[in-house]
């Protein structure tokens, strides 16, 4: 059978549509540029590693016998921000802090003639419930991983509420007429497990390198669009073949079309040294762009001319060059697989600032807020580090000319060594010790002063100061 070409397909690579969401992707990556610089600074200093780009001084730094130490100051306080943090939503073991008090309501609920008992066993029966619904999301670990990326980059990028199905496995009771079974037969286990599938609200985690918008607007919410780029795995891409609002085929061909490489995948640069490139099968990835924002009625009409079966509830009052809040999703080298008019009244990414930045949507983290201590804390240790191994060491002057040479042999310093020299001159006026002065004392002021002074910058004390209060540290930052 013949293969489907991309024209059968109709995979609208070439439509007006697909080219608007591709120029304002590719607007909304020259508006980051300027960003991405510092979050990848703020990045390595995390790791605990220089970037590989690090200009270091000629003859003097990271050369072979010199120290390349990090200090790991930033990822000890981008730590300790993340964990006060999540104390402070999470206080009582993960769960979510939610309490709904019937007490102060008692009066309110007598006047509307509500029965009291009962309003408190739905209270009771609706915390419970909420409190499984984000146990079954994973809220805590979502948002611990959302405050992470607040304190390294400035900003965190959630997305929700959207919809997801889950497989859940929940013991049943066997029964046969209504009667359980073991009651009729003794042998036959009363319990079996039976999978069901669950489709619940959630909230997922956006990597800050897969979310792009026009990062000088004042906030997210002023773009005229927001956007995620992510590469799944062509098996997991084709989920989205069974899933409502999606085109079957046009899913398939784009699975079809994944490739290893993609200028706009960061890997490299979040695995930092431990990135080893691509090899062949297993990073193959089909890129998967989402977006939610306005699009002019001119090209939801084109579409919708041509593809009948598209869902698109577009009001015959409005203009051409109006536009719709909308959602359109391309992959791979631009196959349209969704668009549908966004109904929900609001676009699902959300975004917070650490230190909120005017006139920018991204924030300052507090590793951007230390960068420049965190530089001098490394000089510091370096320079300790090379100055120990200069000073403690001996270095020797040699006046050639005083050394009788055929009995000395060389100038190799061991044990025993036996030095000749000529008429009669003394050892002490042919070989002199050379001594390097130890400055390591006035390295470690220096040191202590640019340490703290990231606590100034940061905003957090280091613990070895004391134990804080969350007050005292939420005051801080």
């Amino acid at each position: 059978m013949a293969k489907d070409t991309p024209t059968q397909l109709r995979t609208f690579a070439d439509s007006g549509l697909v080219r608007y969401v591709k120029d304002l992707f590719e607007a909304f990556k020259m508006s980051r540029k300027p960003f991405e610089e510092e979050w990848e600074e703020c990045w390595y200093n995390y790791l605990g590693q220089y970037q590989s780009g690090t200009t270091w001084r000629s003859k003097t730094e990271g050369k072979s016998g010199r120290s390349r130490i990090f200090v790991k100051l930033t990822a000890l306080k981008c730590n300790t921000a993340q964990a006060k943090i999540v104390d402070v939503l999470f206080p009582s073991g993960g769960d979510v802090p939610l309490a709904l008090d019937a007490e102060s309501y008692q009066e309110l609920y007598t006047d509307l003639g509500f029965d009291s008992d009962a309003v408190k066993k739905a209270i009771t029966k609706a915390q419970r419930k909420l409190r499984d619904h984000y146990r079954f999301i994973d809220l805590p670990e979502v948002m611990s991983m959302g405050i992470l990326d607040l304190a390294i980059f400035g900003m965190g990028v959630l997305k929700g509420p959207i919809s997801e199905t889950k497989r859940v496995r929940t013991p049943k009771l066997r029964t046969l007429s209504g009667v359980p079974v073991n009651t009729l037969y003794k042998d036959i286990n009363p319990v079996e497990i039976e999978e069901v599938a669950e489709t619940r609200p959630v909230v997922d985690h956006i990597p800050i390198w897969e979310y792009y918008c026009d990062f000088n607007t004042k906030d997210n919410t002023e773009s005229i669009m927001e956007m995620q780029f992510q590469r799944p795995l062509p098996a997991r891409f084709l989920n989205l073949a069974n899933q409502p609002g999606y085109i079957a085929e046009n899913v398939r061909e784009a699975a079809s079309r994944a490739s290893e490489y993609h200028e706009d995948d960061y890997t490299r640069v979040m695995l930092g040294d431990n990135y080893s490139g691509t090899q062949g099968e297993k990073d193959k990835r089909v890129p998967l762009l989402e977006t939610e924002g306005l699009v002019p009625v001119k090209y939801l009409r084109a579409i919708k001319k041509e593809y009948q079966e598209l869902d698109l509830d577009i009001p015959e009052d409005l203009s051409d060059e109006e536009s719709l809040e909308s959602i359109v999703t391309i992959a791979a080298d631009g196959i349209l697989i969704k668009v549908q008019i966004n109904k929900a009244g609001f676009r699902h990414f959300k975004v917070c600032p650490y230190k909120k930045r005017p006139h920018t949507v991204p924030g300052t983290g507090v590793a951007g807020s230390m960068r420049d201590s965190q530089k001098m804390v490394n000089s510091s240790a370096r320079l300790m580090i090379d100055n120990k191994s200069f000073s403690g060491l001996s270095q020797f002057a040699i006046n050639g000319s005083r050394i009788d040479w055929k009995r000395t042999k060389n100038t190799r310093v061991y044990p025993g060594k036996v030095w000749w020299t000529k008429n009669n001159v003394k050892p002490s006026e042919a070989i002199d010790s050379v001594n390097i002065n130890d400055i390591t004392h006035n390295l470690i002021e220096f040191m202590e002063v640019w340490l703290r002074f990231s606590d100034e910058e940061s905003g957090i004390p280091k613990i070895s100061h004391g134990e804080q209060g969350r007050g005292d540290f939420m005051n801080k930052t």
